[in-house]
């Protein structure tokens, strides 16, 4: 719970910033963007008890981005070259994904 208050804490996106639904075929999933001057969040969540795997798009996201993991353990997520990625989520699993921009200097 310290971890997801933190966290809340150092991303003002998560209660400022423009939400953006983004769209994929996993019908028990949720994944939307959160965007603010300062930064972007993705966040996923699955609303079943049933483990997931999602594959979605960011459609605008940058050469050299990458999506840091701010709930499970700070893993860089990789997207494809089109903006691709996959996550796969455990029951009621959810994911934090902080966007960072090739020369941020924001923390993971």
């Amino acid at each position: 719970m310290r971890l997801l208050i933190a966290r809340y804490r150092s991303s003002p996106e998560m209660g400022w910033g423009r939400f953006e639904l983004i769209r994929h075929r996993t019908r028990s999933v949720m994944v939307h963007s959160l965007r603010d001057e300062e930064g972007r969040m993705i966040a996923i969540h699955n609303f079943s008890d049933e483990p997931a795997t999602v594959r979605f798009t960011i459609d605008d996201i940058g050469d050299g981005c990458r999506l840091v993991d701010l709930l499970v353990d700070g893993r860089v997520i990789d997207a494809g070259a089109d903006g691709g990625v996959e996550i796969a989520l455990d029951g009621y699993g959810h994911r934090w994904l902080r966007v960072l921009e090739p020369g941020s200097l924001r923390l993971g």
